[in-house]
């Protein structure tokens, strides 16, 4: 079981790791790109993972969206 500082060091790695996500992925959200639904529903899952009851155990069960293509 965790203490509150170790959930805490989690919940940052986890806000790191999905920042880095979308960072690689962020030419997709261009006007004039032409981005697929699939890419920019991949987009929202990674800003909603906070929201996920799982959040911020990484390897606990954070259900990390699949990269589309």
């Amino acid at each position: 079981m965790l203490d509150a500082n170790g959930v805490l060091q989690l919940a940052v790695e986890a806000r790191r790791i999905r920042n880095e996500y979308l960072k690689e992925t962020d030419h997709w959200g261009l006007a004039d790109y032409p981005a697929t639904t699939e890419q920019l529903n991949y987009r929202i899952a990674l800003r909603d993972l906070p929201t996920d009851p799982t959040f911020p155990e990484l390897n606990g069960g954070l259900n990390w969206p699949t990269k589309p293509e």
